[in-house]
């Protein structure tokens, strides 16, 4: 999602610049991304606020697409986020670091509870000087009952977040895989 909007940056960046060739490959690229991370492509718009997708993959779907992702498409991911919002190398390893939290958080949905959710606080995203300067702070939610941590680190919470909300929970339901 992260490079889906950083890839939306860009286009209204080179719609700003009148670059008509550039806005219609970026739109090209972000209907193939929004059709992968099951969204209608309608959602891909670049000037203006996207349009409600007509069509969305359900959560089990999604989350299996995140969960079974090759290190390679991570990898282009990566490469595809710092070149869309020109992020300086140095903040690379805070990317990796935030797509194998999201990949790790999807698959504890199979390992553990589809309900089992890590958020990241998105303050980062509000400026490109903020854009991964430093790791987000992620907690963990129990999209079922509510429950949320307080603890931000991702390597912590998720752990803590089980032995405090879902062990012994009578209504845990890990998806399952097809």
């Amino acid at each position: 999602m992260l490079a889906f909007r950083a890839k939306r940056l860009q286009g209204e960046a080179l719609a700003a610049l009148r670059d008509a060739a550039g806005v219609e490959r970026v739109q090209g690229e972000l209907e193939r991304w929004a059709r992968q991370l099951g969204l209608h492509p309608t959602a891909a718009t670049i000037l203006g606020p996207p349009q409600a997708p007509v069509e969305k993959v359900d959560a089990r779907t999604l989350a299996q697409m995140w969960a079974d992702e090759t290190p390679e498409m991570l990898a282009r991911i990566e490469d595809d986020t710092m070149h869309s919002l020109q992020l300086p190398e140095e903040r690379r390893p805070i990317l990796q670091r935030d797509l194998e939290a999201t990949q790790r958080a999807h698959r504890e949905q199979f390992d553990h509870c589809r309900h089992l959710q890590v958020l990241q606080d998105l303050r980062h995203t509000q400026s490109r000087d903020t854009y991964y300067a430093g790791d987000p702070g992620r907690v963990g939610k129990c999209a079922l009952f509510g429950y949320e941590s307080q603890i931000e680190n991702v390597a912590t919470v998720i752990s803590a977040f089980k032995r405090a909300y879902c062990d012994g929970c009578p209504r845990r339901e890990p998806f399952q895989r097809t």
